[in-house]
């Protein structure tokens, strides 16, 4: 009996492993934040996480004629990062870790990069799409691939300058996430130290696992 133990054991501790190596998840949360009559008014988000390419991309689109803000994993204000849009260009938008109940400080070095702005003349609104690596994000960024939701906090503001706001609120999205095999190879990933030929990290983990099984059967029968 102890010995089917060991092997059952052994065997879904493969398979778990197998999985673990293997799967990624992709993540996406999207919503809109404030909606009112007038469409120059809506302030919406999207969130989208791609674990395969080590990937993260933010999308805040609102009024053109005023600031809006956005503050990721919290409900509340209190250090609480944040992406304030502001104007056109890469000047035009910045990051903030928020204070309680008031602007809190601007963070000079930008974590994300911005990827595209675009002005929608039907609706007067600004889209920033903004991008960075999961692996470059630091112990203040609230985007985690195991989360399956993420609040948010934001505003709107009278004009371009980050003082005063006219709306405000708080949200949570709950993330839309799929579970997809790692098999994209780098294609300019340098030699490995040792050719494995066509083994992938599966059939290695498998491989090794039914090495340490056998050894532990042989020690079983000889002990």
């Amino acid at each position: 009996f102890s010995l089917m133990a060991l092997f059952v054991a052994t065997v879904a501790w493969l398979i778990s492993a197998t999985v673990c190596a293997d799967d990624k998840k992709k993540l996406h949360a999207e919503g809109t934040l404030s909606s009112s009559p007038d469409d120059d008014n809506e302030l919406s988000v999207r969130i989208r996480i791609v674990e395969e390419i080590n990937s993260i991309e933010l999308r805040l689109t609102g009024p053109s004629d005023a600031y809006f803000a956005v503050g990721f994993g919290s409900s509340v204000m209190v250090d609480t990062w944040a992406v304030v849009v502001s104007n056109d260009g890469d000047d035009g938008w910045f990051e903030q870790t928020l204070s309680n109940h008031r602007a809190g400080l601007q963070n000079h070095d930008k974590t994300f990069s911005m990827a595209q702005t675009q002005f929608i003349p039907q609706t007067h609104q600004r889209m920033v799409t903004l991008q960075a690596s999961l692996s470059a994000l630091r112990s203040f960024h609230p985007f985690n691939v195991d989360d399956y939701k993420i609040d948010v906090i934001w505003a709107i503001g009278k004009d371009h300058n980050f003082v005063e706001h006219t709306k405000y609120g708080t949200q949570t999205l709950l993330y839309d996430i799929d579970i997809v095999a790692d098999t994209n190879i780098e294609q300019n990933a340098p030699a490995p130290l040792i050719d494995l030929g066509d083994l992938t990290l599966s059939a290695l983990i498998v491989v090794f696992g039914f090495m340490i099984l056998c050894i532990v059967l042989a020690v079983y029968w000889v002990w």
